[in-house]
């Protein structure tokens, strides 16, 4: 153009991969930890459009946390499709499950129950294929003998993408997609972990164990499950009005659960520092005559918090938005 030519030495490399759609459809398996959504990305990577299944063990704050993990992994890595999230409540089914079922098995029936779900999700969305995050050796669930024996509970085909690395380079494929700093803060919200589970576990054990349990609370969880767009999603999808303040009140305890390096750094006049773990363990000593108000980086431990010390009799609010809410917050009022 106008007589000039342009070269360009530098190469940038993409993440590489197939054009979505070109690899047929499958349903993942997602938690919002780090495993679920490298390799729901994965499979992506390949081609393949996802419907994501998400078993909820945890309450309104593990469906948040979720939520935006997966909310990351639509915005950004699934142009050209409209992902959704199907949350299945597995409130009651885990209740069934601690109640009838010996204990060393309990991880590996909740697998199996967790797949049967996606299944049924999978044959209604003609779905090909399930996606899980599992690796070798990773938990106690995810040996050979017990990975075999999950497996039994469907006829699809399951694809374990990460089936083979460690846990430092999953975590390094989260942050390069962008979920890890959310992944980072979503807790394994699952009670369901024995000190003695079973790491061999036979699938005639497992049978029996299953027989034991009422499967028509799984089959109800499924049916009434709640469906999200993750590209279309409205504010009120990802809020937990209840436990949301978008101010802070006069006169309330205000505690920062991030870092003292954070705190120190900069953080709300007159706020307490207290790392989440120490918060978790004190919090059933606080005044119950108090209001507090919690804040951490992204508005996930403080709503998880939150929701702790409502059980507890608590007053207990979080800011929603963590501390870039709290930051405008304070250049209005400055």
């Amino acid at each position: 153009y106008g007589g000039a030519a342009y070269t360009f030495a530098e190469v940038v490399p993409g993440v590489g991969g197939l054009p979505l759609g070109s690899g047929g459809r499958a349903v993942a398996l997602v938690s919002g930890g780090f495993d679920s959504a490298v390799a729901a990305w994965q499979l992506q990577r390949r081609g393949v459009v996802l419907e994501h299944v998400f078993a909820n063990l945890g309450g309104l704050t593990h469906r948040l946390g979720t939520l935006r993990v997966m909310e990351v992994l639509a915005r950004r890595w699934s142009y050209g499709t409209r992902p959704r999230l199907h949350v299945v409540d597995f409130a009651a089914v885990s209740r069934d499950l601690q109640a009838k079922t010996e204990k060393r098995y309990w991880q590996v029936i909740l697998k199996r129950l967790m797949l049967r779900a996606a299944e049924a999700v999978a044959r209604q969305t003609r779905a090909h294929a399930i996606v899980t995050g599992e690796a070798v050796g990773q938990v106690s669930s995810q040996t050979l003998v017990n990975l075999a024996t999950i497996s039994e509970a469907t006829r699809l085909p399951i694809l374990r993408p990460l089936v083979g690395m460690n846990k430092d380079e999953i975590v390094a494929s989260a942050h390069r997609i962008g979920t890890g700093p959310l992944s980072a803060v979503v807790d394994e919200y699952c009670a369901l972990v024995p000190s003695r589970p079973a790491t061999q576990a036979r699938l005639d054990v497992v049978l029996a164990e299953e027989a034991k349990l009422d499967l028509a609370l799984l089959d109800a969880a499924v049916a009434q499950r709640e469906l999200l767009d993750l590209r279309a999603l409205s504010e009120e999808a990802s809020a937990l009005a209840e436990l949301e303040v978008s101010e802070v009140p006069a006169g309330a305890v205000v505690i920062d659960l991030r870092t003292r390096g954070e705190h120190k750094a900069w953080h709300w006049p007159g706020a307490l520092q207290l790392d989440w773990s120490r918060a978790v363990e004190a919090c059933p000593s606080f005044a119950k005559d108090r209001r507090y108000v919690l804040y951490c980086e992204y508005g996930l431990k403080s709503a998880h918090l939150a929701e702790l010390m409502r059980r507890l009799g608590l007053e207990a609010f979080h800011v929603r938005g963590g501390t870039a809410t709290l930051r405008k917050l304070a250049k209005q009022t400055g």
